[in-house]
């Protein structure tokens, strides 16, 4: 301070503490928008990484699902495959025994027309 200039020097003294306000308001607000742009890329990272993640979480359990379709309509043709067989077997089963059954039928009554005819 100046002993001839004492408004002067108060004038001056006020515009330094202004000076010096702004210049920490600037910096608090540059170091509070740096430390917001790092938490905002990490968090960007962070979803970034989580989504991906998700998606080939997904991804795996189609593939799962899928494979997991694909061997029971395995499983299912294949049983239908012998199902198939059976009723084949069954149908050639009661055809021979029908054929049986008439050629038995057939002899009986031979059998019976010849006793018959001898009385």
């Amino acid at each position: 301070m100046v002993m001839g200039d004492p408004c002067g020097s108060q004038g001056s003294d006020d515009q330094i503490v202004k000076n010096m306000a702004t210049a920490l308001k600037d910096s608090t607000r540059r170091r509070r928008d740096a430390r917001r742009g790092k938490v905002e890329e990490a968090y960007r990272l962070e979803m970034g990484q989580l989504e991906a993640s998700v998606a080939s979480n997904l991804n795996d359990i189609a593939n799962r699902a899928s494979k997991l379709q694909q061997d029971r309509l395995e499983t299912l043709r294949v049983l239908l495959e012998k199902q198939a067989s059976v009723e084949t077997d069954i149908l050639q089963s009661i055809a021979r025994l029908d054929k049986a059954f008439v050629n038995a039928n057939q002899e009986l009554q031979t059998v019976l027309t010849d006793r018959i005819g001898s009385y």
